[in-house]
Order: structure tokens, then C-alpha cells, then sequence
């Protein structure tokens, strides 16, 4: 009759198993220990992957180039600052134009001369129920500004004399003994011409 080994071969296979097992397991993690073992050397070459240069003269260059660098980075700050200050001040103008506009009408009253045929002085008043056409001269000019800052109730009074409108050609009036005379009876009060 047969009989069965008393040493069976699963008993000397199972235990080589787990050490080929166990060898395995070591050679998946060799890179692993080996990495950490390296790591201070091995991670300042392969994080900053630059070789630092013992050349004094690329060190200088080098050191020249950062220091550019940083001026272009500041004077470009300086550039987005400027930017911002500048659409800040056109804003503001934009502000103050619109707001000199109503300004110049609450405070402004302006009164209209025509100045008519030879050159003579007028001054068409709405608020007059008949002859409502006045002529302004040497005699009543400085009743007539007093009459008007009055008028005015407290706003900046400004005249403006208008030029005759011909149906062709230039304006032969005022002459400029005219226009001068003018000037010296509105001294001291703000006045100008409207020439076309």
C-alpha cells in the first residue's frame, strides 16, 4: 500500500511564499527609503532644478538683472497708480463741469445790448408795458447798471453786447472810439462782445 509522505511539499512551499511575499513588499517600497534618505540634497537640486552658478561675474549679472526686474515691477506699480489717480481726476472734472454749468446759472444773470445802427446802445426790457427798447448812453448808463444789479437779486451780473447781424458784409458799427466809449461806462462790471 501507498502511504503519504510525512513531509508534504505545501509544508516548504507556504513558507517560502511569504517570504517571496514579504521580499516583494521590500522592493516596492525601496524608492520610497531611498528617496527619504536622500531628501535634504536631493530636494533642494530637484525643487529649484537651477544650478547655482560659481561664476562671480554670472553672480553679478545675475544680481544686476533682479535688481532691474524689481525696478520695472515698481515703476509698473507706479504706472496702475497713476492710472487710477488719472480716471479718479476725470471723474472729478466731469463732476465739476457739470456742476459749473448749473453754478454759472444760479449765480449768473446775464443782460443783452444790441448795438444798433450807428452804432448806438440798446437795451430791450420784457418787464417795461411800452417802449421797451431803451437806449443806454453816457447819462443813464450808470442809472441803468444800478437798475439791473438790482434786478439781478444778488447774482453776478454780466453784459453782453451784441454786434448788428447785416444781411451780408461785415458790421460797420460800433467804431472803435464807439467800443472804447463802451469799456469806460461798464469799467468795473463784468461785459463782452458777441462778434460774427
Amino acid at each position: 500500500m501507498i502511504e503519504m509522505p510525512r513531509r508534504s511539499v505545501t509544508r516548504f512551499f507556504i513558507p517560502l511564499i511569504d517570504v517571496l511575499t514579504l521580499m516583494f513588499c521590500i522592493f516596492l517600497l525601496m524608492p520610497l527609503v531611498k528617496a527619504t534618505e536622500e531628501s535634504p540634497e536631493a530636494e533642494a537640486v530637484t525643487s529649484t532644478s537651477v544650478k547655482v552658478p560659481t561664476d562671480p561675474r554670472q553672480v553679478a549679472r545675475d544680481y544686476d538683472e533682479l535688481a532691474r526686474l524689481r525696478q520695472e515691477r515698481s515703476k509698473w506699480q507706479e504706472f496702475t497708480q497713476l492710472q487710477e489717480r488719472k480716471n479718479e481726476l476725470t471723474e472729478q472734472i466731469q463732476k465739476l463741469k457739470e456742476g459749473r454749468i448749473d453754478d454759472l446759472q444760479k449765480k449768473l444773470a446775464i443782460r443783452i445790448l444790441e448795438i444798433g445802427e450807428e452804432g448806438k446802445l440798446f437795451y430791450y426790457d420784457p418787464q417795461r408795458e411800452r417802449d421797451r427798447r431803451t437806449e443806454i448812453t453816457a447819462q443813464n448808463v450808470g442809472r441803468f447798471i444800478a437798475e439791473q444789479a438790482s434786478r439781478a437779486g444778488g447774482k453776478d451780473l454780466f453784459f453782453l453786447f451784441m454786434y448788428p447781424r447785416p444781411l451780408s458784409g461785415d458790421p460797420a458799427y460800433p467804431l472803435l472810439r464807439q467800443r472804447e466809449e463802451y469799456d469806460r461806462w461798464f469799467r468795473g462790471v463784468a461785459h463782452g462782445y458777441d462778434v460774427r
